[in-house]
């Protein structure tokens, strides 16, 4: 009983902290929803914790944590981080129809919800992979491309969608796409690691080791010597393996 009370006061301030620093793509809620929604998704946090603990009923407290996250967002629709830790459960447990079917609605009330659309991104891409022994799912790949294309064109400043958008081109191998995406995110922040690490690695699957090599070297200043040279000679290690089966 101690521990539960613990962590929910954890819980519930961890969660003002993030609603306060969490950015508003619409129009703030009154500050009564605000905190009810404060309220909910520390409980819906709380709930999540206890999930994946070992003592209790483990469905029991997923379920309340999925209530509590759909409240909050009920409350404050804008709060993207109830977006993120929500598919983060639904991903967590398994349950990726629902989580299809609840951000299919909230699109239906509001076409212009992105954080719903990434969410439902986020959902198709783990479904595409979620075949064990059979592949990619093409059908959901092409649903999380969609997402993810809708993402970028609403808001063409977000480097981590153009980023996501990026490799699920690269999964599709649809290179050229890849590339552009990765550019793109690349236009949105210059210093983007993911970017760049990204083009490398298009590059090198592609055998253009000039340009791979020259994207990894661009990322040296932002980065450790020591993890620079891991990374460095991985990938050097890569496209000269890349190189070999070239020239076979």
């Amino acid at each position: 009983m101690i521990r539960s009370a613990k962590a929910f006061f954890l819980a519930l301030s961890v969660g003002c902290v993030l609603f306060a620093q969490a950015p508003s793509g619409t129009a703030n809620p009154p500050d009564a929803n605000k905190s009810d929604a404060y309220y909910h998704f520390a409980m819906g946090r709380l709930y999540a914790n206890l999930a994946t603990s070992s003592y209790g009923n483990q469905s029991e407290y997923v379920n309340k944590a999925i209530q509590n996250y759909q409240e909050a967002l009920k409350l404050d629709p804008s709060a993207g981080v109830v977006f993120e830790e929500l598919t983060d459960l639904y991903i967590q447990t398994g349950r990726l129809q629902d989580a299809i079917a609840e951000a299919e609605g909230m699109l239906k009330q509001n076409p212009d919800n992105l954080d719903a659309r990434r969410m439902l991104g986020r959902i198709y891409w783990r479904a595409a992979n979620a075949q064990q022994g059979k592949g990619i799912n093409e059908t959901m790949l092409k649903n999380a491309i969609e997402q993810y294309r809708q993402i970028t064109a609403k808001d063409s400043k977000d480097g981590e969608s153009w980023v996501i958008l990026g490799r699920l081109y690269a999964l599709s191998n649809d290179s050229p796409d890849a590339e552009k995406a990765y550019n793109s995110a690349l236009q949105a922040d210059p210093d983007n690691d993911d970017a760049l690490t990204g083009l490398a690695m298009l590059y090198s699957d592609l055998g253009d080791t000039e340009k791979a090599i020259d994207k990894l070297k661009y990322e040296k200043a932002a980065m450790d010597d020591t993890d620079y040279k891991k990374q460095l000679t991985a990938a050097l290690l890569e496209l000269a393996r890349v190189q070999t089966e070239l020239d076979k």
